[in-house]
């Protein structure tokens, strides 16, 4: 893995990136780090909607169901699952929680009869992150995301269900950028957020990620697998990346790497069974 060889490299703190917005983003690097046996301690989340959700101090109290004008309340099987029925009989609430025993509210859908009107998440301390909203047939037309204070973040508009413009918020709720994609918002925050003493590892797949990295004007170091030199594309993704320094996931794409580029360049594998000789390790 390639977290797992960067940190064996000597790396006190290996960075996450990923341009989702993602609520549970934290929850999930807790058991990527779990599953193999990873210090989750130097792993460091690098996410557009993370970081700006988690500065400045949580003021936000954790959500609390209220006991006034519920008229029914049923559980699922595994009590994961709470279906609470309004006294109008009209509206409904799907309480989503945690397993085990300590358990947290994880997400809130609100139902008028049928069609979901809205969609609450929350994050690992029971604060509202996040709200959806949607039109009387059940469409996505707006999302929310709100700082730890309960300000909003950013705001993801739709029309027909598709994306079409983000709105970004600052410290004191003013709006100060707008973008047509989540791609452009990730490159502007990029630039202006990612530590330039940093090295970002990043896969070749995505020419649109590293077209977002170009622009940024941060430095980066290509991941490389079999599968994406193998891909037609490769020389033009090649051509895309700054420098000659490379990461690559065995010495056979290693093999393949050096007769596909015809001038200097340094590499590590990740898996060094097969690699008699360490060609060279990029000074990280």
């Amino acid at each position: 893995m390639l977290i797992k060889k960067l940190l064996d490299q000597g790396l006190k703190k290996v960075g996450l990136y990923t341009g989702y917005f993602d609520i549970n983003i934290s929850g999930e690097i807790d058991e990527l780090a779990k599953q193999n046996n990873l210090d989750r301690k130097r792993i460091e989340i690098i996410n557009p909607l993370y970081h700006v959700q988690h500065t400045g101090q949580s003021t936000s109290q954790p959500v609390t169901l209220p006991e006034e004008n519920i008229k029914s309340s049923h559980w699922n099987k595994d009590r994961t699952l709470q279906t609470l029925t309004l006294g109008n009989d009209a509206s409904k609430l799907q309480v989503r929680y945690t397993k085990g025993a300590k358990q947290r509210i994880v997400d809130i859908s609100y139902f008028t009869g049928d069609s979901i009107t809205k969609h609450s998440f929350y994050n690992e301390m029971g604060i509202l992150a996040a709200n959806a909203f949607y039109t009387k047939d059940g469409i996505i037309e707006r999302e929310e995301y709100y700082r730890q204070n309960g300000l909003t973040t950013l705001v993801v508009n739709y029309e027909t269900g598709k994306q079409t413009r983000l709105e970004v918020f600052d410290g004191s709720g003013i709006l100060v950028n707008t973008f047509d994609s989540p791609l452009e918002l990730s490159s502007w925050w990029l630039k202006y957020n990612f530590a330039t003493a940093n090295l970002l590892v990043i896969g070749i797949e995505s020419q649109d990620m590293l077209k977002l990295i170009k622009e940024s004007h941060i430095n980066m170091i290509p991941f490389i697998s079999a599968d994406a030199i193998a891909a037609d594309d490769f020389e033009e993704k090649l051509a895309l990346l700054p420098g000659r320094r490379f990461i690559v996931d065995d010495f056979h794409t290693g093999a393949t790497l050096v007769k596909r580029i015809h001038s200097d360049f340094s590499m590590m594998t990740i898996d060094e069974a097969n690699l008699p000789i360490q060609i060279a390790v990029p000074n990280m």
